[in-house]
């Protein structure tokens, strides 16, 4: 074999290989991504009640949360007291969903002060989507 072939034959084998890389990152962001890829992220929570680190004088027994679009009937929230050392203590609740876009959490009336977490996950049927997270109060 001549130089000139042994170039050329570098150069379509270079070729190849960032052809074959090419597809390959592709179709990764195309199982990474899914059928979900147009799909706008979901930005948490319209409003709550208590309002998120807010700080409230009186005993309550209820929170409710306004996710601001649809949500599924499996949504789930739940209590949690941080104790100030670090840990905290699960205290719970019961969910209700009060409409299409909201729930209410229910637990014993809360008397004790401190810092308290309402944790959530809410399925969105529109997307399968799910939104996650917690608000807290004082």
């Amino acid at each position: 074999m001549d130089e000139r072939t042994t170039r050329s034959i570098r150069r379509s084998a270079r070729r190849a290989v960032r052809v074959v890389s090419a597809v390959l990152v592709l179709w990764a962001v195309a199982v990474v991504a899914g059928p979900t890829a147009s799909v706008s992220a979901h930005d948490g929570i319209s409003a709550s009640n208590p309002a998120n680190r807010s700080t409230i004088d009186d005993p309550i027994s209820s929170a409710e949360i306004d996710f601001g679009e649809g949500i599924s009937d499996e949504v789930s929230m739940f209590l949690t007291y941080d104790t100030g050392d670090g840990s905290t203590v699960d205290i719970g609740g019961t969910t209700v969903k009060t409409g299409d876009e909201t729930a209410r959490l229910e637990f014993p009336e809360i008397t004790e002060k401190g810092t308290y977490f309402v944790r959530y996950l809410a399925p969105v049927p529109s997307d399968g989507h799910v939104v996650a997270g917690s608000i807290s109060f004082s």
